[in-house]
C-alpha cells in the first residue's frame, strides 16, 4: 500500500510508499480489510500533528501477484483539540547526584539536596512531534519569603522532549537552610503554547532523618 494525505490545496502533506516493505502483507482471501490492525505507529503518530483544516486521505492497495491497483480517497477535516498542560503525578525527593529519589517522609537534612520531578501531559508540539518546555523553581520557608529562585532552569537550552515530560527535574542544595518548614514550588512552562503549570509541597529540614 502506498498513502498520501493532502491538504486543501491539493499539496501532499504526508507520503509513505510500500508501507509494509518489500515483504508486502499476506492476508487470506477477501480478508484485506484486516489489514488496518498493523498499521504502522508511524502514520498513526502524523495523523495526530495535522493542523487544523481540510484533508484528503489517499490510499493506494497494489495486488503483487496480478500488478493491479485501486485507489481509495476520503475527505476528512482536523479541527482543533487542546488538552490542558495536566500534573499526572509527582516526585519529591533528594538529588544522588545522577536521579531524584522520592523521601515519602519529606524530612531531609541540611547536608542533603532536595529535589522536585513532575510528570506531565498535555503539551503542544512541533511539526516533528516535539515539545519545549522550561521551569522556574522555587523554595518559600514559613514567613512565605523565598529562600532560593531559579528562573528558566535549563538556561538557555530549552528542554526538546517527546511528550509526556517524566524524567525533568530541579533540585536545591539545603546547605544553608535552618531546621523548620518549607514550600518547594516549580512552574512548568509550555514554550508552544505559552501555558503555565505550577506545583508545590512541603517538607522539613531536621538535623536527624528518622
Amino acid at each position: 500500500m502506498d498513502l498520501r494525505i493532502r491538504d486543501s490545496l491539493g499539496n501532499i502533506v504526508g507520503e509513505w510508499r510500500d508501507i509494509w516493505k518489500e515483504k508486502g502483507l499476506i492476508v487470506l482471501r477477501n480478508n484485506i480489510f484486516n489489514a488496518h490492525d498493523e498499521m504502522p505507529y508511524s502514520v498513526s503518530q502524523y495523523l495526530g500533528i495535522l493542523s487544523p483544516g481540510e484533508y484528503a486521505f489517499e490510499l493506494t492497495v497494489k495486488d503483487r501477484i496480478s500488478k493491479k491497483q485501486a485507489k481509495i480517497t476520503k475527505n476528512f477535516r482536523v479541527v482543533e483539540s487542546k488538552t490542558p498542560l495536566k500534573v499526572e503525578r509527582y516526585t519529591l525527593g533528594y538529588y544522588d547526584g545522577y536521579n531524584c529519589i522520592e523521601r515519602r517522609s519529606k524530612i531531609f537534612s541540611n547536608e542533603e539536596t532536595v529535589c522536585l520531578m513532575p510528570s506531565i501531559t498535555g503539551f503542544e508540539y512541533d511539526s516533528d512531534g516535539y515539545s519545549y518546555f522550561n521551569m522556574d523553581h522555587m523554595i518559600l520557608n514559613s514567613q512565605d519569603s523565598k529562600m532560593s529562585f531559579y528562573e528558566n532552569a535549563f538556561e538557555e537550552e530549552d528542554e526538546k522532549i517527546y511528550p509526556p515530560l517524566a524524567d525533568s527535574f530541579v533540585y536545591t542544595p539545603l546547605y544553608d537552610f535552618p531546621l523548620g518548614e518549607y514550600v518547594y514550588e516549580i512552574a512548568v512552562k509550555d514554550l508552544i503554547s505559552k501555558e503555565i503549570v505550577t506545583i508545590s509541597d512541603k517538607f522539613t529540614v531536621e538535623e536527624e532523618i528518622p
